[in-house]
Order: C-alpha cells, then sequence, then structure tokens
C-alpha cells in the first residue's frame, strides 16, 4: 500500500523533502481543502463547492494566483485524500464576503466554540466573546472545473493522511498548497489503471511548453447535464443538433453564486457559444425572440449568421426569466 511504502522511508511527514530540479515548463500541482466533503457548500466560510466538479478559493490567498489551467489538482479533508484531477477552466468573479474580527485585538482568527460559552475565541490574543465584529469585503474568486477528468477515492488506508507526503508544506495551514508532482505520479501508480481512466484520459503529454487544454463532456457525476439531454436532447439551443460530446450543461445564472443545479436553469450549448454566452458576448432578447451577437463577433463569418436567429429549443417561462437577467445584464 502507498502508505506503508513511504513510511518505509522513515521520513516525517513534517520534515523539508528533497525536492527534484523540476523544469520552468513543466506541470504543477495543487492540493485543496474541501472543509465539508459530504456537501456541496464549505459551511464554515461561504465557499461553494461541488466535489468533483468545481473549487472555489480568493485570490488573495497564498498561491491564489499562481494556480493555472492544466495545473493538476488534489483534493482533500482533515485525513483523506478525496480526488484528483486536471483544471479545464478557471473563471474570476468578485463576491462580497462577510470577516469576522476579534472586539479585542482586530484580527481575524475568530473561532466557533460550540460546547462551552461564550461562544467566539481569538486564536491570536485569546479573548472570548459573545458577538465578533464584522466587516464587508469585495474580493475576486476564482472557480477552477475539473469534472472531466474527476478521479473519486475511497477513503481507507491508501489515502490517509496522503496528503502529508504529497503536500510541498505538509506543516502549512494554508488551504492552497504546492504539491511535489513526482511524488503525486507515484501516488496515482498505485492504483489500477481503471481506477484512474478518467484522469489518465486527460493527462496527455503536450511538448514545447503549451499548458494542458481540455474539453469537458460532462460535469462529474452530475444529474444537471443528463437532464438537459433528457428535455433537449443533443441540441445545442443557439446553433441546433449536435454530438452529445461537443455540448456542455450551460447554467444561465452564476453557479458559482447560486450553488444549485435549478432544474429550470440551464440548455446545452456547443463550447464556444458557452464560452461566448457566459461573457456575455451572445445573448438572447426575449421580447424580439431573436439572438444578438456583440459587433466583434459579427466580424467573423462563421458566427455571423447567427445574429437575429430564433432559438433552437421550446424554453420554458423561467428559462425565459433566467436568459432575461442575462439580457439585462450585459446589454
Amino acid at each position: 500500500m502507498f502508505i506503508g511504502m513511504m513510511r518505509a522511508n522513515k521520513r516525517d511527514p513534517g520534515e523539508s523533502m528533497n525536492l527534484v530540479t523540476v523544469p520552468p515548463d513543466s506541470r504543477r500541482a495543487w492540493m485543496v481543502i474541501s472543509k465539508n466533503p459530504d456537501s456541496t457548500v464549505r459551511a464554515d466560510d461561504g465557499y461553494l463547492e461541488t466535489i468533483g466538479e468545481s473549487y472555489e478559493w480568493v485570490s488573495k490567498l497564498p498561491h491564489g494566483n499562481d494556480i493555472s489551467v492544466g495545473d493538476l489538482l488534489i483534493i482533500r479533508d482533515s485525513e483523506f485524500v478525496l480526488g484528483f484531477s486536471i483544471i479545464d477552466r478557471i473563471k474570476v468573479g468578485s463576491k462580497i464576503r462577510e470577516k469576522n474580527t476579534c472586539p479585542k485585538c482586530g484580527v481575524a482568527q475568530v473561532r466557533i466554540r460550540k460546547t462551552v460559552k461564550p461562544m467566539y475565541l481569538c486564536a491570536s490574543c485569546g479573548a472570548t466573546f459573545e458577538i465578533p465584529n464584522t466587516e464587508k469585503q469585495m474580493l475576486e474568486h476564482k472557480v477552477a472545473s475539473y469534472g472531466a477528468g474527476w478521479v473519486e477515492l475511497e477513503k481507507g488506508s491508501r489515502t490517509s493522511k496522503a496528503w502529508k507526503y504529497l503536500s510541498l508544506t505538509p506543516k502549512s495551514q494554508h488551504s492552497l498548497q504546492p504539491v511535489n508532482v513526482e511524488a503525486f505520479f507515484n501516488f496515482t501508480s498505485h492504483f489500477s489503471r481503471l481506477e484512474i481512466a478518467r484522469f489518465s484520459t486527460r493527462n496527455k503529454d503536450i511538448k514545447g511548453g503549451h499548458k494542458l487544454r481540455t474539453v469537458k463532456t460532462r460535469i462529474g457525476q452530475s444529474a444537471f447535464r443528463q437532464s438537459l439531454f433528457d428535455k433537449f436532447g443533443p441540441v445545442c439551443a443557439f446553433t441546433g443538433d449536435n454530438h452529445p460530446a461537443g455540448l456542455e450543461a450551460a447554467h444561465l445564472y452564476s453557479y458559482s453564486a447560486e450553488g444549485i443545479h435549478h432544474s429550470n436553469g440551464g440548455l446545452l450549448l456547443r463550447r464556444d457559444i458557452h464560452s461566448f454566452f457566459d461573457r456575455g458576448l451572445i445573448a438572447f432578447n426575449v421580447e424580439s425572440k431573436k439572438l444578438e451577437l456583440a459587433s466583434d463577433l459579427l466580424e467573423l463569418s462563421q458566427y455571423k449568421s447567427l445574429h437575429g436567429s430564433a432559438i433552437k429549443v421550446e424554453v420554458s417561462d423561467q428559462i425565459k426569466v433566467w436568459l432575461e437577467i442575462h439580457w439585462n445584464q450585459f446589454r
């Protein structure tokens, strides 16, 4: 078993690792912490995530701006490595967050005590209090999508405390930690090809220093995408019939903000069209029942014919509401 073999090296997980010199253009890997793996919401800090699909963090965190498309991503909780994948898309947005600070020292190290009173404790100065000070901040958030290559691991001896041997900073309290890539691939070698097949098909070496880009063919194990196929069939709502592998489940609202899959909140869109829709370069005018394209898209012949065209599927009143909100946002 992996952990047993690693322990045979007699290296304290807290000690510094003998790092292999890595070329500047080589792969990078990151370990991120899921505080609540049984839920889509990390309830203690207000982030939204869906295990096996997406991970959200604040850009200002240590390494918050270092994570890139094509990087390896390992998800863990306090004890186990939950799974791993490759990042295939990162969305950037802003969100208002509340920060709790200590009324005595002003440091944001407030802890909740569930069994004793007062309810709050400052981990910095040791003060206890009933109510912390609260500040609101507008912060840049990032959401990494990684569902296409996600491998979910069973909790057991192979995954228990494995993160200590993978992380380059195992004693760090940071939620984003760099990973020893060599150790990571040693870890994956102890799983069968069948167990890591989804990851392996995405893990192709690309020469010349290019970053890995992948096409998402489905979003984890979510029933959301399947529900759209059941409702609309293999049809891009804006361009028409397409192969299922070329279609993505597009949320008509900010999923990172909502954190749930609304039953009437999505359409199947071709990957390029999905990207344009998210950026507001394509929008649907509910009043005229026509698509409208941004001026720079109109200059491209392959998209020009979409301008003024009708939507290709029958949509519900609720979908029309989402489309109108999107229209108002970008038009």
